[in-house]
Formats: C-alpha cells, sequence, structure tokens
C-alpha cells in the first residue's frame, strides 16, 4: 500500500499484521490501555500471549469479510483498527469496527486514513451492509470524526464502562452501506 502523508509530515503505511507482528501488537495495545480510558481495557491490553495474537492475525487474514489493519508511522504501530463480521447468514451482512491510535498521533489524519480503509474493505466484500461502532459519550472528537464518514446515531447503552470508578455511557452508531 502506498503511503499516505500525515498533517505532521510523517507517511503513514496501512496494512494488514502478520504473525512476526504479534509481540509489537501487544506492546501497542498495553500502551494504548495506558493512555485512553475510551478503550474495553485498561494498561493490562489484551489477554493474549505472543502465540495466540500471531495465531488471532493468521485466522484474521484468512476471513474474507473480516479485517485487520495497522497503521505503522517510521516503522512503529502506532494504530491498528478492525472490522469483524459473522458467518451466519441472518446477520452477515452486519459487521462490528473498532479503531484505536496512540495519543502522540491523534488529530493528523491516522483515523480518517483507517476508517476509509474499513469502509472501502468492507464495500469490496459485497456482503458487509452495516458498520456498527460504540463510543463512549464525552468522546467527542471521535463522534465527529464517524459522523463526517456518514455513521448515525442509533441509541445509547448506559453504563456500558466502568473507567476510573465512574460509569460511561456509549453511543451506538451505524454506518449503511446501501
Amino acid at each position: 500500500m502506498n503511503p499516505i502523508r500525515l498533517k505532521n509530515g510523517k507517511n503513514l503505511i496501512i496494512r494488514r499484521p502478520n504473525p512476526d507482528d504479534a509481540p509489537a501488537l501487544i506492546a501497542y495495545l498495553s500502551q494504548l490501555g495506558s493512555e485512553s480510558g475510551n478503550l474495553t481495557f485498561g494498561s493490562e491490553g489484551i489477554p493474549f500471549t505472543v502465540e495466540q495474537e500471531r495465531d488471532y492475525i493468521t485466522k484474521s487474514n484468512l476471513l474474507k469479510t473480516s479485517v485487520m489493519y495497522i497503521g505503522l508511522v517510521d516503522d512503529k504501530i502506532v494504530a491498528s483498527t478492525n472490522l469483524s463480521a459473522p458467518d451466519r447468514e441472518r446477520i452477515k451482512h452486519t459487521s462490528s469496527f473498532g479503531i484505536s491510535v496512540l495519543k502522540a498521533y491523534w488529530h493528523i489524519g491516522i483515523a480518517t486514513a483507517l476508517i476509509e480503509q474499513i469502509i472501502a474493505f468492507a464495500k469490496e466484500t459485497e456482503v458487509v451492509k452495516i458498520i456498527h461502532l460504540a463510543v463512549r459519550v464525552d468522546n467527542i472528537h471521535a463522534i465527529h470524526l464517524y459522523e463526517s464518514h456518514g455513521f448515525k446515531c442509533i441509541g445509547i447503552y448506559p453504563k456500558q464502562l466502568f473507567v476510573d470508578g465512574q460509569y460511561y455511557d456509549t453511543i451506538l452508531m451505524n454506518l449503511e452501506l446501501f
């Protein structure tokens, strides 16, 4: 994939991870969790060993309607995104979307590039018709970003997140591709 020029003048490379990225991806997720209260995990990261992450990456790369991408700046993982679609006939047209960017790389175009990549992938599947996500109600920048890509609020999930002793509602959003 061609590099994308960011607002800070650096280049972003978006690609699918490979199993050799597993240690760096786990380190990225651990750092990410310590920087943001907007995620479903904290500084503990995700409960995967390097081998489990390798297996997850390998399996992800074989799926036709689900995908994972990482964003690299100067060969460092600074962002990741994934789209997960079930394979059951009645709901395979829906997909769940997640995105994350290290705090030092916020507001320079990375999230926009990743969202555009995910939407393009979903359209190419010709199966995925709805992308849905949940975003913390006070994460105004993310909400505006999603809205700028066509996502619409479809409801509120009260007290979905519990961060640092406080409950937070999340906004449920959908993007219809048909």
